[in-house]
């Protein structure tokens, strides 16, 4: 009878038992919590990469097929009258504006937009059959407005592909055509942004930059953040080009993406109550700088700690194929 007393539990050692245990699973829990949040952040930047990765491969095929020709004194299909015309490459570094943006959508400065003309295969409805044009624009959303998918507060890159046809006028020669415009409105800004419905290319591109690379006079390769465009007007010439540079398309576009994952861009929505970046803080994102030690104030700023947690940054280099 005692050797059974003796060996039971008293209720102070179950107590004492039940405590341990539930510290034990309080412990593993944490530590299987902080691995989930881990994994999740992890996997919510692996698919925001893998979305950069294809629209790089996209913006740099659309580059890669650049085609940049100058056409003076070209009869009017139709007509004896004649006009000039230049296309293929048009790039604004640290753009400001851009016409026709839907309500509510501005540009996301300090980033760049870009068009080119590429070969396109022909439709029934769209283009003359030989070539087309890809433009790619950074947006921030700041009002309600119809792009589709990009909630106020948001960032996006947007892919316009405007196709003139033989119903749009030339507001030169009042006459049909069917080729790009040189006049304005350009042929880039044909037709405009405003009332049409877009879809994101690329969701939360907070940082859209192109460099270009070119020889000098001097035979030397460097980098100019700008490029001009080709303008019939200078007797088929190219205007606002490097110091140095030929006329002509760059050697190669250097394009830097870089973007948020969804919870990094929702937190930076709250965190800036929905202001969004100023231009400071998005220029301070780059290649040379993806830990973002140039960050201007508090190091600890949540603003900045939220884009090191979420910010992933991709470069690709293209060659220009029809120089």
């Amino acid at each position: 009878m005692n050797s059974l007393r003796n060996s039971a539990f008293t209720l102070v050692e179950i107590l004492m038992a039940t405590a341990i245990l539930s510290l034990m699973f309080t412990i593993m829990f944490g530590i299987l919590q902080q691995t989930s949040i881990g994994w999740q952040a992890a996997n919510r930047k692996v698919e925001a990469s893998q979305a950069a990765r294809l629209a790089l491969e996209q913006i740099g095929t659309d580059l890669e097929n650049c085609v940049a020709v100058i056409q003076t004194n070209v009869p009017l299909p139709g007509t004896t009258r004649r006009t000039n015309y230049a296309f293929g490459f048009v790039h604004s570094n640290r753009t400001t504006t851009f016409p026709g943006l839907a309500t509510g959508a501005q540009i996301s400065q300090p980033n760049d937009l870009i068009f080119v003309a590429t070969p396109f295969t022909a439709s029934g409805t769209q283009g003359s059959g030989d070539l087309g044009e890809s433009g790619y624009v950074p947006i921030y959303i700041s009002a309600n407005t119809n792009v589709s998918g990009v909630r106020r507060g948001r960032y996006a890159l947007l892919r316009h592909m405007p196709m003139t046809n033989a119903s749009i006028v030339d507001t030169a020669a009042y006459l049909p055509v069917v080729d790009f415009w040189t006049n304005s409105p350009r042929w880039e800004q044909t037709p405009p942004l405003l009332g049409i419905n877009f879809n994101p290319f690329v969701d939360h591109c907070v940082r859209f930059q192109i460099r270009f690379l070119y020889t000098n006079n001097l035979g030397a390769l460097t980098y100019s953040d700008s490029w001009g465009r080709p303008s019939a007007t200078t007797a088929g010439g190219w205007t606002n080009l490097p110091g140095g540079a030929s006329p002509g398309l760059p050697l190669a576009a250097e394009i830097t993406l870089g973007v948020l994952d969804e919870r990094s861009s929702e937190r930076i929505y709250r965190l800036t109550q929905g202001r969004g970046l100023n231009a400071q803080q998005i220029g301070a994102i780059s290649m040379t700088n993806a830990n973002l030690s140039s960050w201007t104030g508090n190091q600890n700023d949540p603003v900045r700690l939220a884009l090191l947690e979420g910010l992933t940054l991709l470069q690709r280099t293209v060659y220009f194929k029809n120089r």
